[in-house]
């Protein structure tokens, strides 16, 4: 009788061990999740800052006119790019008035007088037609060349009552080009990649790729020199 509850208590006693084991490595798994939870919500928010700090940054050089700022830091953990000194990607976007183009266009007459409007980019001008002046309205299609802003005519049509007149004869859309610098707005380190006219204003696409994190090299502005 003594062998048999011998072997049951021997039994019992080896299978306590590995119900403890098995408690422990659940545990372990649990905390294990929970820390890297705790470590991607870390990354998360350390991210959003740096984004808003980016936001705030280029929001100051921009006229007060301009659209909302949106940036987004690419890069799968943001901490370690951080601690790198530079961020892998980072991606600008904003918006600015048809107001603001003069001053990143020098002396351009064509860019002090633009007009945005139901996503169409315009200019207004006149010409003299055997004595006549004819008023006329010339349709802008932005694009980026070398990191500039490229306004180009690709229509247009008179304002003032004239009989048919092909006023594409007239008008010298090539002098009426535009080309804006606006790497003086941007960090040295990043780079104009798109423009296109949405609404009443002209929107900027931005990116760079090992964009410092030093407050004082973001700061550095490029030129289109």
């Amino acid at each position: 009788m003594s062998d048999g509850f011998d072997e049951l208590f021997s039994e019992q006693n080896a299978k306590a061990p590995r119900k403890r084991k098995g408690v422990t490595a659940i545990v372990l798994g649990v905390l294990a999740v929970l820390l890297i939870g705790l470590v991607v919500w870390g990354d998360g928010v350390a991210r959003g800052l740096a984004e808003d700090m980016v936001e705030s940054e280029l929001a100051d050089r921009l006229p007060a006119s301009a659209g909302p700022t949106e940036a987004t830091i690419g890069g799968f953990a943001f901490l370690p790019q951080f601690f790198s000194g530079t961020l892998d990607e980072l991606e600008v976007n904003f918006a600015l008035s048809a107001e603001s183009i003069p001053r990143l266009a020098g002396d351009s007459s064509t860019a002090a007088n633009l007009q945005i409007a139901g996503g169409v980019m315009t200019h207004e001008g006149a010409v003299s037609f055997l004595g006549i002046e004819v008023g006329y309205r010339v349709a802008l299609e932005p694009s980026v060349e070398g990191g500039e802003i490229v306004l180009t005519p690709t229509a247009v049509e008179a304002t003032t009552d004239v009989a048919s007149l092909d006023l594409s004869q007239l008008v010298d859309f090539d002098a009426l080009t535009v080309r804006a610098c606006a790497a003086e707005l941007l960090p040295k380190s990043m780079t104009l990649r798109s423009v296109d006219v949405r609404g009443t204003k002209l929107h900027f696409g931005v990116s760079g790729t090992d964009v410092p994190v030093n407050l004082s090299e973001l700061r550095a502005r490029g030129s289109c020199e």
